[in-house]
Order: C-alpha cells, then sequence, then structure tokens
C-alpha cells in the first residue's frame, strides 16, 4: 500500500513550517485521554490524524506511516482509538518504529463531547506550536450494528453518530488547524452498507 496521497504533490507549494519545539505534552478527562511520545522532527512537515488506527486499515496505515522515513521523520502522528489503554495493534505498529512522533488519544465518535474535547486539544497544540498544523485528516473509523438499534445520549442513532456526524464535527473543529496550502481531509469508507 502506497501512500503518495499523504506527502506533498509536485504543484503544492512548499514553505518552511513554523519553528517547533521538543515539547511534551499529554491530557485527560472524562472522554479525552490522549498519551504522546513527542520528539518533534527538526524539520516538521505537519501533523497527520487518523481514526480508526487500531485494526484492519488503520494499522495498516499506522505501520506504512512507520516504515516510510519520508514520513516518520517528517509528520507528527495522532492516532485516535476507542481505548488508548487498549489498543494491541496500535501499540505494535507504534513500537517497532520508535523514532516516530505521535499521540494516541481515545475518541468516542459517537460522542460529540468527545469529539469536541479531543478537537479542542489538538487545535490548543497547533495553536502553542506544539505541534505543527495538519497535513492531513484521515478518517478510517467505522461502526456497524445489525442485531440491535440503539442511540446515542443525544438521540441519534448509534451507526449514524458514529460514522457520519462525529467525523464531521470533528473535520469542521479542526479547519482552523488546517495547513491551509497543503491541508487534506481523506474520508474512507467500506461496502459494509451492501
Amino acid at each position: 500500500m502506497h501512500l503518495r496521497w499523504l506527502l506533498p504533490s509536485s504543484h503544492d507549494v512548499v514553505r518552511p513550517p513554523p519553528a517547533i519545539g521538543k515539547k511534551r505534552h499529554s491530557c485527560s478527562s472524562t472522554t479525552t485521554q490522549a498519551s504522546t511520545t513527542l520528539t518533534m522532527p527538526t524539520n516538521p512537515h505537519g501533523t497527520i490524524i487518523l481514526t480508526g488506527a487500531n485494526g484492519g486499515l488503520g494499522t495498516s496505515i499506522v505501520s506504512q506511516i512507520t516504515t516510510s522515513p519520508s514520513l516518520s521523520l517528517s509528520y507528527h502522528g495522532i492516532y485516535c482509538v476507542r481505548n488508548t489503554n487498549s489498543c494491541p495493534s496500535l501499540n505494535t505498529a507504534l513500537t517497532s518504529h520508535s523514532t516516530h512522533s505521535h499521540s494516541k488519544y481515545s475518541l468516542d465518535l459517537s460522542d460529540l463531547a468527545s469529539v469536541r474535547d479531543v478537537a479542542r486539544d489538538i487545535n490548543g497544540q497547533v495553536a502553542a506550536g506544539v505541534i505543527p498544523r495538519i497535513h492531513a485528516l484521515v478518517l478510517n473509523a467505522g461502526f456497524e450494528e445489525f442485531t440491535s438499534d440503539t442511540h446515542t445520549a443525544d438521540g441519534f442513532d448509534m451507526a449514524f453518530a458514529a460514522n457520519y456526524l462525529g467525523h464531521w464535527l470533528m473535520t469542521v473543529l479542526l479547519l482552523e488547524s488546517m495547513d491551509r496550502e497543503r491541508g487534506r481531509v481523506v474520508w474512507l469508507s467500506s461496502w459494509v452498507h451492501k
């Protein structure tokens, strides 16, 4: 699998990124939990955010990023999973290449308050210069429910909230931190609906 869509294309204007210091950051609240391994590259190109990073295609994307020097050494990764205390596939992909600067976030896409908390924290880190601007927001997480019909605390269908509303809200809230010239949003989907 090649992740060429994450790298700047020949028509992208490449400007030096703002100076980023080597800082450590972590946060926790009732809905948001982040753990960080943060040693910024000397010339970071941006941040890559991935939802659904623990398993399947998400873990494959993380593995590709961590094994590609042009990605792992140039971009900070933010990997969102339901629970950072239980993400063995993601941990395996990250520990095999410890030089990649990254953060892990607990994110419940069906809980819009959780989405707001994570987006607020990421926007704050970008504004403070802790991490570079967002180069790619990869919306990969998905939820399916075949045997029951459950609803969120906000009254939305669980699958609709997790698969659409959560990602939409996250995208809208993170637009202020996107790289204005090279930033991109990539929305992945599956054939489960067929």
